[in-house]
């Protein structure tokens, strides 16, 4: 999906035009990846009479409301490929909104992140203290955000050091 040097490119060094044709062309071909992998969104994009042949601008791509991650299984990948499910905390008694990813996906998002990171902490791995609880103890097939970012920071540090035991103490 993505252009093989994506990753290579500093996000804080980049110029804007390049970035906005980088973003812009990469939105374009996910919009028309999820149209033709995701049966809920072709149906969406059908009803807004949406033409994907078109070279639109940023606003005038289809928006969906992210509510609708709470109530559709919004899924572009097949349900055998999937590795882990990021859920959203469903607070108020709400239903939670679910993400699903692949091995690509989930690969994608760890280089995406190093490479947003690593500017600012650099690529020395320090001792690390987190407060919060080690994310042994959950689910390790579903995620909520809190955990896939504590998953996802520590990969930065070592000697990693969890203020909270598996209760939430001290």
């Amino acid at each position: 999906m993505f252009e093989k040097n994506f990753f290579k490119i500093n996000p804080y060094y980049i110029n804007n035009n390049f970035y906005s044709k980088i973003f812009l062309s990469s939105i374009r071909r996910l919009t028309k990846h999820h149209y033709n992998k995701c049966k809920y969104y072709a149906k969406i994009i059908n009803k807004l009479n949406f033409n994907l042949n078109k070279n639109y601008k940023l606003d005038n791509l289809p928006m969906i409301p992210v509510r609708l991650f709470k109530h559709l299984d919004l899924l572009s990948v097949s349900k055998n490929k999937i590795i882990k499910t990021l859920v959203s905390s469903g607070t108020s008694g709400n239903k939670v909104s679910k993400i699903y990813l692949d091995k690509f996906n989930s690969a994608n998002q760890v280089k995406v992140l190093k490479n947003l990171i690593e500017d600012i902490l650099g690529k020395k791995r320090l001792p690390m203290i987190i407060v919060d609880s080690n994310p042994k103890y959950s689910n390790r097939l579903k995620f909520s955000a809190k955990t896939a970012a504590i998953v996802g920071f520590s990969y930065f540090g070592n000697n990693h050091f969890y203020l909270l035991d598996k209760n939430g103490n001290i």
